[in-house]
């Protein structure tokens, strides 16, 4: 839950400062997801080796981001799910 406050504190700073507009139905327009989270796509049976190259290859700023895992191959959503079976 932690994770998840800093993210809506980070995105409504970024819409106070003018970085992301709010929409008439509520909903952030020209959101650039990167600044929020850090993508991670890796295959199933290549977990480790696919992780260890993807960190490995991280700006040190995208380790501080909430983490957003996707399994190739897979149409499987991040709502927290997919990052539980991941670690």
């Amino acid at each position: 839950k932690v994770g998840r406050r800093r993210v809506l504190q980070d995105m409504l700073q970024a819409a106070l400062a003018g970085q992301v507009q709010i929409g008439p139905d509520g909903m952030l327009q020209n959101f650039d997801a990167s600044k929020f989270f850090f993508p991670i796509l890796v295959r199933r049976d290549h977990l480790l080796e696919d992780t260890l190259q993807v960190l490995q290859d991280a700006a040190p700023s995208d380790l501080q981001k909430t983490l957003k895992v996707t399994f190739l191959g897979e149409e499987g959503q991040d709502a927290g799910g997919v990052s539980r079976e991941f670690f």
